[in-house]
């Protein structure tokens, strides 16, 4: 078995597909297709890193047993490996069947006029057409739940997450409502931190590297996610706060907190985009600087325990 055929079957083993491979080992998916179809062959440091995800020794991984003899291929009785990764022929997946099923429960209703319609219909809906159209639509749910959170909390109380910076003369005052409005306003503070972990963590894979033109850039949208409180309250101060008449000043009110939302969440997600883009960036020049070292030219490896020899021993 060759090299490309031992990684073909170590990845579906694993239930990975090769841009989830991709990802881990920070290359494209080209270069996982070529090395499985023995086009290219990985580097040293890729080698390494392809042995601990799939949990095997390097000597494995080429193809050899440890008693040095070739690993058989497992085969299934049709003579080929089914892809775990794939659902079988003829069914749907779990997230497409969820998000046709969310889309019918909005539908419903909205024909029967049921009142959640009005309060939980958009996001579902929303949900819903994720589900149908990308692969992990889990994350992007959540952050479509926390943009409706963060509406209903500037319709509902009329301040938004800023109350959590008056959490002392709330407790003071001792109004229940007051007290109510600020521990939703810290549960949305927390739900957001954790969503921006999770994105990070969910987009750290990949490369972004500091040029003459990505710092300036990141440069310019820390600036602007700076700027945004004072852009926010100058287009809140600048609109008028009511238009009387039905149904243009219901209207104009929820266009005038769905701005507000808008302005918040943008620059939640400009904060998100700019941790990726640093973390992404000092993980790549890590990896610059490990590669550009003459000193680790050797790998080998005793027992299933890697060890790093300079050139030449």
């Amino acid at each position: 078995m060759t090299l490309g055929q031992t990684i073909h079957r170590l990845r579906l083993e694993r239930g990975l597909s090769q841009a989830d491979l991709a990802d881990r080992l920070e290359v494209s998916r080209q270069s996982i297709s070529k090395w499985e179809t023995d086009a290219s062959v990985p580097e040293l440091d890729k080698l390494i890193t392809l042995s601990r995800i799939f949990g095997v020794t390097l000597d494995e991984l080429v193809g050899h047993a440890p008693d040095g003899s070739a690993s058989p291929a497992p085969e299934t009785a049709s003579g080929s490996t089914p892809d775990p990764a794939k659902p079988a022929s003829g069914t749907l997946p779990l997230r497409k069947l969820v998000g046709i099923l969310l889309l019918c429960f909005c539908g419903l209703m909205a024909v029967l006029n049921i009142s959640l319609f009005s309060l939980f219909g958009p996001v579902l809906a929303v949900c819903g057409v994720l589900c149908l159209t990308c692969r992990r639509p889990g994350l992007w749910c959540a952050w479509s739940w926390l943009f409706y959170g963060c509406f209903y909390l500037h319709f509902a109380s009329g301040i938004g997450w800023t109350l959590i910076f008056q959490t002392a003369s709330v407790l003071s005052s001792g109004f229940p409502s007051l007290i109510f409005w600020m521990s939703i306003a810290w549960a949305f503070v927390l739900l957001a931190i954790l969503l921006l972990v999770l994105t990070v963590r969910r987009f750290r894979q990949g490369t972004f590297h500091f040029t003459r033109r990505t710092v300036p850039a990141l440069v310019a949208g820390w600036a602007l996610f700076l700027a945004l409180p004072f852009l926010a309250d100058q287009i809140s101060l600048a609109l008028p706060h009511r238009i009387q008449g039905e149904p243009f000043g219901r209207m104009y009110l929820y266009l005038r907190l769905l701005l507000v939302t808008a302005l918040d969440f943008g620059r939640l997600a400009l904060l998100a985009v700019l941790l990726v883009c640093l973390v992404r960036g000092i993980r790549t020049h890590r990896l610059r600087k490990r590669q550009a070292c003459p000193d680790l030219l050797a790998v080998r490896e005793t027992g299933g325990l890697f060890l790093v020899f300079p050139a030449g021993i």
